[in-house]
């Protein structure tokens, strides 16, 4: 969709930005015409807004959806049709984009601090402060299943048929999501401070999280290969040390991009622990 020889980009702001902090940030899964797609942001403001932005970077504002708290979390239906709000009024909320209708499609006892739409079971999976993850048929108003965890959900994120969640005593907790829901086990991260974000391996295969500690962990699940897990720093400079704010993988690779507010480095990783120096 976007070409290689074309001039590069410079960066540029959206067309009606939110009021306050952007919390939560989602390109759509398919594209909004052939040179354009659409972005979600979810925002402290208590909207929700949708951009489509084309290759150039420019934007136009879309549609704006305002709801009754901040917004923590948002994402996608797998066709792009509607979105999800993780709200902290302990609803997590779905917007169809071409009625614009809002609907309540789940709820906790404490704010909603992720949703992640599983394509293949046509079901949404949502966790909470209020330490449970939950799993939603968005036509019914219970839960279809439900875990207890062992501390506050921070960050989750789905890969196809593996499940990983954040909680806030630094342990994952890894979900089998090839059928009904289950979870599989508990892993440490060897990360010493809060955990910030967590993204699942291209091949579903284990994960990476960053901390708040500028470091992120490697970690291998299936199977446990404790001899290639560990850890590295990143994002430091001589006196500082910055906040690892999101991870994204390459689809076709082991190159690994993080970002803290201002910096977004590439990093190459291999089996053997070597982390390649990252490019900026």
């Amino acid at each position: 969709m976007f070409s290689r020889t074309a001039a590069a980009p410079t960066d540029q702001q959206v067309v009606s930005p939110p009021s306050d902090t952007v919390q939560s940030l989602r390109f759509s899964p398919v594209p909004h015409s052939q040179s354009s797609i659409c972005l979600l942001a979810g925002s402290w403001d208590a909207t929700a807004r949708l951009w489509e932005v084309n290759h150039m970077g420019q934007s136009n504002a879309l549609l704006q959806q305002t709801v009754e708290a901040p917004v923590l979390d948002v994402n996608y239906k797998a066709d792009g049709t509607a979105g999800f709000i993780a709200c902290a009024d302990n609803t997590v909320k779905m917007w169809d984009f071409q009625s614009q209708q809002v609907t309540t499609v789940g709820k906790h006892d404490a704010p909603v601090k992720t949703c992640n739409w599983i394509g293949h079971l046509g079901v949404l999976m949502t966790g909470s402060w209020d330490r449970t993850i939950k799993f939603w048929d968005t036509r019914s108003p219970q839960p279809m299943a439900q875990f207890a965890l062992s501390e506050r959900v921070y960050s989750a994120d789905v890969r196809e048929n593996y499940g990983a969640v954040a909680t806030a005593d630094n342990k994952v907790h890894v979900f089998d999501l090839s059928q009904n829901p289950q979870q599989k086990g508990v892993v440490d991260t060897t990360l010493k401070m809060q955990t910030r974000c967590i993204r699942c391996f291209p091949k579903k295969d284990g994960f990476a999280a960053g901390s708040i500690e500028g470091r992120c962990a490697i970690v291998y699940t299936e199977p446990p290969r404790q001899a290639e897990t560990f850890s590295f720093k990143c994002h430091r400079e001589t006196g500082k040390i910055y906040t690892v704010n999101a991870i994204a993988f390459h689809p076709q690779g082991h190159s690994k991009a993080q970002g803290v507010s201002s910096t977004i480095m590439i990093h190459t990783i291999n089996a053997d622990k070597d982390v390649r120096p990252p490019r900026k």
